[in-house]
């Protein structure tokens, strides 16, 4: 989030030139309606969901205040639905009442669907200034838990019978760095979850940089930071197999360098069999750490072209997700940036290298004017291809002044995929109407139950926004879909890092079981596959964490199915 130099309007690589001119103040080009119209409703308020973020000021004079939040969506109580876990901040003035976390209950009590708040009663509000959550079940038990990042002490809950249970310090993960995402995932393939914790900055509210004094964005005086402060060390922690960690941060090589941690994932970015790491991080060259299969990892992100923007200028990461978006069978990477710069589409050329596609993709002139956060990969509209959502909010108040060609609350966008390696930006009418805010982390998951992925988006400063995916209009035609559940047979229940390609009529798809994504939040781990209409599906292939692969055949259509590692017949869950 670093302040750009005065009278900079973006970083200008010569691609970016092309693509804009040279002159003064542009707007971004008119939005296309999306042809398959599918529209999003804000159903927060009517559903109760109206506790405003909290964080700090509303002046945001502090590094510290910007940064936001994100939630998560799980099922904490296995009744079959997802109920939402919101990470809330707090105040920097003494005696300013304590914000807390909030658990949401999926009540399920049919259309439209109602929470209830019940984090106090759980053990889960979290009385500190809170950035980041992940949801994995550490222990093997099949019941999700889950650990929050907060600036101070981190929060380890194991989910027990009635409640959650703090156990960061005895688990051996009580890291009290200025913690932002984190991330579940096996990175030794040994059957249990690890733990990987990005942290952001050192920041002393009682000494803070430049003596309290402010520093300048274009001709505005802003916070300071993150340029001129001291970056953190991520955190890598090894898990026993009983939910018990060791820091392997140092052995395993993560800690070698350090840098702004904003955004980070696992994902088998080559297709060998073990979990990689990819870190966005801000105003400092990304993370790409390629697992070596001994425990420890090499970080290649220059190397393979997905450390910088495509003229080899740092960027400000904050969100990051992978998704196989041209469906030519690999992962390919996502990162949302500072204003004044573009989000860059990194695409995966067979493992060997990224190739910078954001200009060719029609990313460039869409983000250039906002500033993005929380970021999805997602088939939306069910159509077999992988669609896109960026929450965008900008960090200085100041950016509602004159002359910044940008604003402080900003429309977070929808990118419809082509099918031809370009997206197109949805009008506002297909994602639903409300009021813009200056948003942070988001979270996908099907909340209601009907097959297709709803988001739920932080605020800073407002309430929250759930956008509930309504799918084609009355009367349009609807197109197939199939959601998948796994259970493995080891600790890792879920089945998280499980590759799944489908084939259909169509192509291929493929799909990795992840629950970390975007910014500080994480999402239900179930493969959505769209169909498009009257695509017929032949086989689903799966490779299991550690090797093992089974093969499915006459897999139904608009259904969930639940696949346990090595049983041959799916189980075909009720609808919700």
């Amino acid at each position: 989030m670093s302040p750009m130099p005065s009278g900079a309007t973006f970083r200008a690589s010569g691609l970016a030139l092309i693509a804009f001119g040279c002159g003064g103040s542009q707007s971004p080009g008119p939005a296309q309606e999306n042809p398959r119209r599918v529209h999003f409703t804000d159903v927060a308020q009517a559903l109760g969901l109206e506790r405003e973020n909290v964080c700090g000021s509303y002046e945001n004079r502090f590094i510290l205040e910007s940064l936001g939040s994100g939630a998560a969506w799980f099922d904490f109580d296995l009744d079959g639905d997802l109920d939402l876990y919101v990470v809330n901040g707090s105040r920097l003035e003494i005696g300013a009442e304590v914000a807390t976390n909030q658990l949401y209950r999926n009540d399920g009590d049919g259309e439209p669907t109602s929470f209830t708040e019940i984090a106090a009663q759980r053990g889960v509000a979290c009385e500190r200034w809170g950035i980041g959550c992940a949801v994995g079940d550490i222990d093997g038990d099949a019941r999700p838990d889950l650990y929050v990042a907060n600036f101070g002490n981190n929060r380890m809950y194991v989910n027990r019978e009635g409640g959650f249970e703090d156990a960061a310090e005895a688990n051996g993960i009580l890291d009290g760095r200025m913690s932002t995402s984190s991330v579940f995932g096996d990175y030794d393939n040994d059957g249990d979850l690890d733990l990987y914790v990005a942290n952001y900055l050192r920041f002393d509210p009682l000494a803070p940089p430049n003596e309290g004094r402010p520093c300048h964005w274009q001709t505005y005086p802003v916070y300071c930071g993150p340029d001129g402060l001291t970056p953190q060390k991520d955190g890598l922690y090894e898990n026993d197999g009983a939910g018990n960690f060791e820091d392997v941060s140092a052995p395993s090589g993560i800690d070698a360098e350090a840098g702004f941690g904003l955004g980070v994932i696992f994902c088998d970015y080559d297709v060998d069999g073990d979990a990689d790491i990819y870190v966005a991080n801000d105003s400092t060259p990304n993370f790409l750490f390629q697992n070596q299969g001994d425990r420890t990892f090499l970080d290649l992100a220059i190397a393979l072209g997905a450390g910088h923007s495509e003229d080899g200028q740092e960027q400000a990461g904050m969100g990051v997700d992978a998704g196989d978006f041209d469906n030519d069978g690999d992962p390919d990477l996502f990162v949302t940036n500072f204003s004044n710069d573009y989000n860059t589409l990194y695409r995966n050329e067979s493992g060997n290298f990224f190739k910078d596609v954001s200009a060719f993709a029609g990313l460039v002139h869409t983000s250039v004017y906002s500033l993005g956060w929380g970021a999805h990969f997602a088939d939306f509209d069910n159509d077999g291809w992988l669609d896109l959502f960026v929450a965008n909010g900008h960090v200085y108040p100041q950016a509602d002044e004159a002359n910044t060609n940008t604003t402080y609350r900003q429309q977070n966008h929808f990118f419809w995929n082509t099918k031809k390696g370009t997206f197109q930006q949805a009008s506002a009418g297909g994602q639903g109407s409300g009021p813009i805010h200056s948003s942070r982390g988001s979270a996908l998951g099907d909340f209601d139950g009907d097959g297709d992925l709803d988001i739920y988006v932080v605020n800073e400063g407002a309430p929250p926004s759930l956008l509930r995916n309504d799918g084609a209009p009355a009367g349009g035609p609807a197109a197939g879909w199939l959601r998948v559940r796994l259970r493995g047979i080891k600790a890792n229940r879920f089945g998280i890092g499980t590759h799944l390609r489908l084939h259909t009529a169509q192509g291929l798809q493929t799909r990795e079981i992840r629950r970390g994504a975007g910014f500080a939040s994480s999402q239900e781990p179930v493969a959505h596959f769209g169909l498009g209409i009257g695509t017929a599906i032949e086989f689903l292939e799966v490779r299991w964490p550690g090797g093992e692969t089974q093969s499915f055949r006459n897999l139904p259509e608009r259904r969930t199915v639940l696949l346990t590692q090595g049983q041959e017949r799916p189980e075909v869950l009720p609808p919700r």
